[in-house]
């Protein structure tokens, strides 16, 4: 949704419209909330595990 330019107002106009809740379980979703799940890589899934750096 937001890779496809829709606004975090309308995102969150969509999942409650949706009954999707928020990951507390709240029905209703805060602007907060919604820009912390859209740039936290443990949401949106490119969390790396266990990775080192070889120094070249």
């Amino acid at each position: 949704m937001n890779l496809s330019g829709m606004s975090i107002v309308k995102i969150k106009a969509a999942f409650e419209a949706d009954n999707i809740p928020c990951p507390t379980g709240k029905k209703h979703w805060s602007k907060q909330t919604l820009e912390f799940v859209l740039t936290n890589n443990k949401y949106y899934g490119t969390s790396i595990i266990f990775k080192t750096y070889t120094p070249q």
